[in-house]
C-alpha cells in the first residue's frame, strides 16, 4: 500500500464520527450524561475569547479515570445552547450543539479544550421539530459548520433558523448570549406550549452509540495496520482485473438464472464484483446461494449490511436452503445471546463423525447427474436444430411426391420414430435437475456435519475460548481474548457469518483476509467509512445493491469534508474515495470495475405483477426487468386510487387520509376473518409526521395481536427498503395548496422508487388532490396518470395466421382446453399458453416455417419453469407424421401434475 492509507483512514474516521455521533440526547440531566458540569456566568470559550476552560483538579481527575477505563466506549463533550420543555410527560433539556473536547494540563493546571472543527448538531432531537419540506441540516446550519467559534452572531442565526424552520420553538433566550443562563433557572424552567431555546453551556461524558464505537475504533486500527487484505487493496488502489479462468461448478440446491450463475462465477474469479439488484429480483436468494457455494468449496463467507433487517432476510433464505446451522448471526442483544447459547450447546454435546465415504459417494452421484444434464442439454439443442430443418422440409414438400422427396420424407419419418421425443428429453432434464438439487441439499449438510465433527474432535478448546471472549465485559478484555484465538480454525465450524456492519467489532477480530469472501448487501446505503473494516476482513468481496433505491444520507457538510481533506493533505487523491457525503460503496465499486463482466444485473422480478412494476421498470430500469408474475392469474386490478378530499394541516398531517386508511385496514382484517386468507399489510407515507400519526391511530384502533397477525408495518420509504407486504396503503399527504417544497421532496428518484415497489398484490393510493394540478414532469403526476390509464381489459383474441398454431389451437378448443396463443411470460414469447384450471403449461411449436418457426432455448425453458410454467416442445415433424402419438403424449404431460 502507498502512503495514502493512514491519512485516508483518519479522514474517514473523522467524517464518520461527525456523521454518526448524533446521540439522541433529550435531557442533559439524564443518566446518559456522566461527569456532568453546568458552566455559569459569561461565556469566553465557545466564542473563542479564551482557548481553554479552566476546570477543578478533582473534576478533571474524575473525567480522566472514566475515559481511561472506557477509552473506546466513552467520549467527552461540551454542549452549547439548549432546548427546554417537556415531551410525552418527560422533561426536556436537550443540547443543540455537541463539541468534542478533551482535558489538557498546562503549567500544572487542568483545562477543557474544545475541538470546534468537529462539532455537530443533536440531529435526532432537532429532526423531530423540523418542518416538512425544509432544506437539509447542512444547508440550514452551514454558517455554524464553517465558523471556528460559536459567538453572538452565530447564536443569533441559530435562533432565527429554529424559529423559521422548526415547529414550537421560541428562541429569544439564545439572543442573550454570551450570557449563560444559570443552572438554577434552567432547572426551574417549565415552559407551556412552545419549547424554549436558551443560551447555555454544559460539559459531560457520553457513551458512544454502538454504531459509532466499533467502526470508529477499527478505522483507527487501520491507520496502524501494515498488512491489508486483497479486497481492501483493490478498493484503495484499484487495478484492472482480468479474472481467474479456473472455476468450480456451483453445487447449490436451487435452480439459478443465467445472471445468478454469473454472480457465483464472478465471486470465484474476481477480487471485487458488483451485483445490481432492482426491487424483488432475488438479491437475498442469490446471496444465500453464494454462501452455500462457498461452504461446499470449503471456504468462509461474511455477509454484512447496514441494517439488521437486511441481514435477517438473508438468514431466512439460508435456513430455507437447509444450511442454517452453519451460520452465525452475530450482533448485539438477542443475537449475541443466541450465539452464546448455541456454542454452549455444541460444547456440551457429542458429535458422531459422518462417513467420508458417504460424502464421496454423494459427490460422485452429483457429478454423474451434472454430466447427464450436460448431455441432455446437448441432446435438446441438437434435437431442436434437426426439428427446425425437418419441419421446414416437410412443410415445403408436403404435396410433392418425387422419388427423392419421398425417400427424404421416409428417412425423416424413420428418424422421428426412432429418436427420443423432445418432450421426453425436456422432462428428463426437469426431473434430473430437481434430483440434483436434492443431492446438493444433502451434500451441503453432509459436508458441514463432517467438517464440524472433525473440528470439535481436534479443536474444541478454540470454540470454548471463543465463548469466553464473547462473554468478556469490556472491549479491551475481549480484544485480548480474540488475539489468542485462531479464527481460521473457528471458521471451519461456522463458515457463514452474518452481521450488521456496526456490530462486527464485537464478534470478529480485525484480521486481514480472515474470510474468503465478503458480501455487502444494500450497498447503496453503506458509506465508505463503515465498510472499510469489513473489507479488511476478506480476501474477495461482492457488493450488492441498487443505485435506484435509497442511498446513504450524510450530515457532514461540504465545508467540513473539505476541511478534513486539507487537514490530511488528500486534495490530490481519487475524488470518488474522498466524496464521503455522496459516494456509497456501491457507487465506488461500480465505478472502479474495469470490465463489464464484473457487474451483473439481476433482471427477473418476482414480487409484483406487470401493473405494479410497469412504471418503475420503464422509468428507472429502461424496461430491462422480466416480470415473472405475468400469467393470466396475475392479471387483476392491482392499483387503485381513493380520493379522500382531505387537507394537509400546518403540522404536515392529513387527518382524513388517516381515517380512510384505518377504515381500509379494518376492512381487510374483516375480509381475512371471513375468508381465512391473511394478508400482510404495509402503510407508507413519504412524510414522517404523517407516518407517525398513522402509526398512533392504527395502534389505537387495532389490537397488538391483529397487528402482529397481519405483520402491519407503518413508516416512510426509509422503513420499507428491503421489506414487502401483500397489500400496501399509500398516504401521499398533500393537497392542491401544498407548498412546492413538499412536492419536490417526493420527486426524489430513489425515495419514489422504493415507495411504489413494496406491494406483492395490491397498492392503494389515498390522495387529496387533483392529479392534473400537479406540475408537469414530476414523478407523482406521471405515475398516478399512468395508474389511471392502467385499467385491466379483457385479453383480445390473437389473429393467428400460422397454420401449425391454428391446427393445434383448434384441437385444444375441441377438447375444451382453455388456452391463449402468442402470450408473453416473463418477457419470453410463448406460442400457446394452457390456462386450464389455473394449471399453467405451455406448448413450444418447433419447426413450422411460419411466424412461430423458432424454438426457445433451454435456459428460457428453465426461466419459464421458475415463473410457474412447464413447457412441452411440439415439433412439426411429429404433428405431420405421427399426430395421434403427439396428442397422446401432450395430454399425459398436461394432466400429469394436475390435482
Amino acid at each position: 500500500m502507498n502512503g495514502l492509507s493512514p491519512s485516508y483512514f483518519n479522514y474517514l474516521k473523522e467524517c464518520y464520527e461527525l456523521d454518526t455521533r448524533t446521540i439522541n440526547l433529550t435531557n442533559f440531566y439524564s443518566r446518559k450524561v456522566e461527569n456532568r458540569l453546568w458552566v455559569e456566568g459569561t461565556d469566553e470559550v465557545l466564542n473563542g475569547e479564551l482557548p481553554y476552560l479552566p476546570i477543578l483538579d478533582d473534576y478533571a481527575e474524575s473525567i480522566q479515570h472514566n475515559l481511561e477505563a472506557y477509552s473506546k466506549e466513552k467520549s467527552l463533550y461540551a454542549f452549547a445552547h439548549f432546548v427546554v420543555g417537556s415531551m410525552n410527560g418527560h422533561r426536556v433539556c436537550a443540547p443543540i450543539i455537541f463539541v468534542p473536547s478533551q482535558v489538557i494540563e498546562k503549567d500544572g493546571f487542568n483545562y477543557l479544550e474544545l475541538n470546534h472543527s468537529r462539532k455537530f448538531l443533536n440531529y435526532n432531537f432537532l429532526n423531530s421539530f423540523k418542518k416538512e419540506g425544509t432544506p437539509p441540516f447542512e444547508e440550514l446550519f452551514d454558517f455554524l459548520f464553517e465558523s471556528e467559534v460559536i459567538d453572538f452572531g452565530i447564536s443569533s442565526k441559530i435562533a432565527t433558523v429554529l424559529e423559521t424552520h422548526f415547529e414550537d420553538i421560541s428562541s429569544d433566550g439564545m439572543r442573550f448570549f454570551p450570557e449563560l443562563l444559570p443552572e438554577k433557572k434552567v432547572k426551574a424552567l417549565r415552559p407551556k406550549g412552545k419549547f424554549k431555546a436558551i443560551a447555555g453551556m454544559g460539559v459531560g461524558v457520553l457513551r458512544y452509540s454502538s454504531k459509532t464505537l466499533g467502526i470508529s475504533s477499527e478505522l483507527k486500527e487501520l491507520t496502524k495496520t501494515k498488512t491489508y487484505s486483497n479486497s481492501l487493496i483493490q478498493v484503495l488502489k484499484p487495478t484492472g482485473e482480468k479474472g481467474s479462468k479456473s472455476t468450480v461448478l456451483p453445487r447449490v440446491p436451487a435452480i439459478l438464472s443465467t445472471a445468478q450463475k454469473r454472480i457465483l462465477r464472478n465471486a470465484q474469479q474476481y477480487t471485487k464484483s458488483v451485483v445490481i439488484g432492482p426491487p424483488g429480483t432475488g438479491k437475498s436468494f442469490t446471496i444465500a446461494n453464494m454462501a452455500v457455494d462457498h461452504v461446499l468449496r470449503g471456504e468462509s463467507i461474511l455477509i454484512v449490511s447496514k441494517t439488521d433487517n437486511a441481514v435477517d432476510v438473508i438468514l431466512d433464505k439460508l435456513e430455507s436452503l437447509g444450511i442454517g446451522k452453519a451460520c452465525i448471526r452475530a450482533g448485539k442483544q438477542d443475537y449475541l445471546k443466541e450465539l452464546k447459547g448455541r456454542i454452549q450447546n455444541m460444547l456440551s454435546r457429542k458429535f458422531s463423525t459422518s462417513s467420508v465415504d458417504g460424502l464421496r459417494f454423494l459427490k460422485r452421484d452429483a457429478d454423474h447427474l451434472q454430466t447427464d444434464l450436460n448431455s441432455l442439454g446437448t441432446s435438446f439443442h441438437n434435437g431442436m436444430e434437426k426439428e427446425l430443418s425437418w419441419g421446414d422440409f416437410l412443410f415445403e414438400n408436403r404435396d410433392k411426391s418425387s422419388i427423392i422427396k419421398t425417400l427424404r420424407k421416409k428417412y425423416i419419418a424413420w428418424r422421428v420414430k426412432n429418436k427420443v421425443p423432445n418432450w421426453k428429453v425436456t422432462k428428463e432434464y426437469y426431473d434430473k435437475r430437481e434430483l440434483l438439487i436434492e443431492k446438493h441439499k444433502e451434500l451441503v449438510l453432509w459436508s458441514y456435519d463432517l467438517q464440524l465433527a472433525s473440528f470439535l474432535k481436534s479443536h474444541r478448546s478454540e470454540l470454548s475460548h471463543f465463548l469466553k471472549a464473547l462473554r468478556a465485559r469490556t472491549l479491551a478484555k475481549q480484544e485480548a481474548l480474540f488475539q489468542e484465538l485462531d479464527f481460521n480454525k473457528l471458521l471451519r465450524t461456522f463458515p457463514i457469518w452474518l452481521c450488521k456492519l456496526s456490530d462486527l467489532y464485537e464478534v470478529l477480530p480485525l484480521q486481514a483476509g480472515l474470510f474468503d469472501m465478503l458480501v455487502i448487501d444494500e450497498a447503496s446505503q453503506c458509506d465508505l467509512a463503515s465498510v472499510m473494516p469489513a473489507i479488511q476482513r476478506a480476501k474477495k468481496m461482492c457488493v450488492v445493491g441498487d443505485p435506484n433505491q435509497l442511498r446513504h444520507f450524510s450530515f457532514v457538510s461540504r465545508a467540513q469534508q473539505g476541511a478534513l481533506e486539507r487537514k490530511y493533505n488528500l486534495q490530490e487523491a481519487d475524488s470518488a474515495l474522498l466524496n464521503y457525503r455522496e459516494t456509497s460503496v456501491l457507487d465506488l465499486c461500480f465505478e472502479q470495475c474495469g470490465s463489464n463482466d464484473q457487474v451483473v444485473f439481476l433482471d427477473e422480478h418476482f414480487r409484483g405483477n406487470e401493473q405494479l412494476m410497469s412504471f418503475s421498470n420503464e422509468t428507472f430500469y429502461e424496461s430491462r426487468l422480466k416480470i415473472m408474475k405475468s400469467l393470466p392469474i396475475h392479471q387483476y386490478q392491482s392499483l387503485s386510487i381513493e380520493n379522500c378530499g382531505g387537507t394537509r394541516n400546518s403540522k404536515g398531517v392529513n387527518d382524513i387520509e388517516i381515517v380512510k386508511i384505518v377504515e381500509k385496514i379494518q376492512e381487510i382484517i374483516a375480509l381475512a376473518d371471513f375468508t381465512k386468507a391473511v394478508s400482510s399489510i404495509g402503510v407508507i407515507s413519504p412524510f414522517r409526521k404523517q407516518s407517525e400519526r398513522l402509526l398512533e391511530e392504527i395502534q389505537l384502533a387495532i389490537s397488538a395481536e391483529i397487528l402482529d397477525k397481519h405483520q402491519i408495518l407503518v413508516g416512510t420509504p426509509y422503513s420499507f427498503q428491503g421489506n414487502e407486504r401483500d397489500i400496501m396503503l399509500m398516504s401521499w399527504c398533500i393537497d392542491d395548496s401544498t407548498h412546492n417544497s413538499a412536492i419536490r421532496y417526493i420527486n426524489n428518484d430513489q425515495v419514489f422508487n422504493v415507495a411504489i415497489t413494496r406491494a406483492k398484490h395490491n397498492l392503494i393510493h389515498f390522495t387529496s388532490f387533483e392529479i392534473e394540478k400537479l406540475t408537469h414532469g414530476t414523478l407523482l403526476r406521471d405515475y398516478l396518470s399512468s395508474v389511471k390509464k392502467n385499467l385491466i381489459n379483457e385479453v383480445q383474441a390473437i389473429d393467428v395466421r400460422d397454420e401449425f398454431m391454428q391446427e393445434v389451437s383448434q384441437w385444444l378448443s375441441e377438447i375444451s382446453c382453455d388456452h391463449q396463443c402468442d402470450y408473453k411470460v416473463a418477457s419470453i414469447p410463448v406460442d400457446i399458453l394452457i390456462t386450464d384450471n389455473k394449471n399453467y403449461k405451455a406448448i413450444d411449436l418447433v419447426g413450422f416455417p411460419g411466424e412461430f418457426f423458432d424454438t426457445i432455448s433451454l435456459n428460457q425453458y428453465m426461466l419459464l419453469h421458475r415463473a410457474g410454467v412447464s413447457v412441452f416442445p411440439l415439433p412439426y415433424s411429429y404433428w405431420y407424421l405421427n399426430r395421434e402419438f403427439a396428442k397422446k403424449e401432450f395430454l399425459e404431460f398436461l394432466y400429469r401434475d394436475k390435482d
